[in-house]
């Protein structure tokens, strides 16, 4: 039931007064990975981000690991670049190894333009598909 889930959120986002919370950003991420929607979940966790309301690092540990096995490397570095600047430097040490672990280690400004990542953040009919 995807597409309702997604639904829902949408309506939270646009319905003034209403504002998705940490476990609505969190419980969406992971489920949408789940379903091999890595795209679409890493839209979702570019919102929470936008709000302030992070997901925890596991679930984004399971979207960045999806990220990087289905070829979406665009945003799997905008995604470590975006952490390296949001998250405590205690929470980092385990940020740095799981980029080390996938071959992200080295990561910089420089080499994600936020507006690439925008560009390529289409969901793709594959993904599309797995649902």
């Amino acid at each position: 039931m995807m597409d309702e889930a997604e639904k829902v959120y949408h309506d939270l986002l646009k319905l003034e007064g209403t504002k998705p919370n940490a476990a609505t950003f969190r419980t969406l991420v992971f489920h949408l990975c789940k379903k091999g929607r890595y795209i679409t979940a890493y839209k979702v966790f570019k919102q929470s981000v936008k709000v302030r309301k992070i997901p925890d690092f596991n679930t984004l540990k399971y979207l960045l690991e999806g990220l990087v096995k289905k070829g979406h490397m665009t945003e799997a570095k905008a995604m470590i670049r975006t952490m390296n600047e949001k998250f405590h430097p205690d929470l980092l040490k385990a940020w740095t190894k799981l980029s080390e672990d996938l071959g992200l280690a080295h990561v910089g400004k420089e080499e994600v333009d936020s507006g690439e990542v925008e560009k390529g953040a289409g969901e793709s009919e594959t993904e599309k598909a797995s649902t």
